[in-house]
C-alpha cells in the first residue's frame, strides 16, 4: 500500500463499524461485552495517524496480489505447501498442496491441507484432525483478491464434526459490477 485517499472518513468508518460490533442487552454479560468492545473503540479513535496508516495497510495487504498474476502466467503443477492453521485444539501446521489457475473469469489460487493436532488438558490427551480448504480469487486486471473464502473443519478421531469455521471476503471495487 503507497497511500490512503481520505483517511480520516475510511478511520471514522473502520471505527463506527467496529462500534456497531458492541452487543445490546440489560444483562451483565452482555454490558460487559459491550463495555469492552467500547473501550476498544475509544482506543481506536484516539490512533494516531501512523498507526491509522499500518492498521489499515493490515487490513488491505492480504488484497494486493501481483505477483499471482504473474505466478499464473506461467502454468506449472499444484506444489506441496505446509500452512499455518488453528482449531479450537490450538495451532498447527498442516501438510498440503497449492494450486494456481487461469481461469476465464480470473485466476485461482486453492490450497487443500489435512492434518493431526493434539491437546493436553488436565483430563490427558485429546486428538483430532484439522482439514483446511481456502480459495482466493484475483482479478488479473488488477491484481486486486476479489473474493477469499478459508473453511477449517476439526474432526474427532471417531470422524465426528468438532468445530467447523468459514470465513468468506468479497470485494467489489467502487464502479465495478458484481461477479
Amino acid at each position: 500500500m503507497t497511500g490512503v485517499d481520505d483517511l480520516p472518513a475510511i478511520w471514522r468508518a473502520i471505527v463506527q463499524g467496529m462500534g456497531a460490533m458492541a452487543p445490546v442487552g440489560t444483562d451483565p454479560a452482555t454490558q460487559a461485552h459491550a463495555a469492552r468492545v467500547r473501550a476498544i473503540v475509544a482506543t481506536l479513535a484516539a490512533q494516531p495517524e501512523a498507526a491509522q496508516r499500518r492498521m489499515i495497510a493490515s487490513l488491505v495487504t492480504p488484497l494486493i496480489a501481483p505477483e499471482l498474476v504473474a505466478e499464473a502466467a506461467t502454468p506449472a503443477p499444484p506444489r506441496a505447501v505446509r500452512v499455518p492453521a488453528g482449531s479450537i485444539y490450538g495451532q498447527t501446521e498442516l501438510d498440503g498442496l497449492r494450486a494456481v489457475r487461469s481461469r476465464p473469469d480470473g485466476i485461482e489460487v486453492s490450497v487443500s491441507a489435512t492434518g493431526p493436532i493434539a491437546v493436553t488438558t488436565p483430563e490427558g490427551t485429546a486428538s483430532a484432525r484439522i482439514t483446511l480448504e481456502t480459495l482466493r480469487r484475483i482479478d488479473p486486471q488488477t491484481g486486486l483478491v476479489v473474493e477469499s473464502r478459508e473453511r477449517v473443519e476439526t474432526l474427532t478421531p471417531d470422524g465426528a464434526l468438532q468445530s467447523e469455521r468459514l470465513t468468506a471476503t468479497h470485494l467489489q471495487p467502487a464502479g465495478g459490477t458484481e461477479r
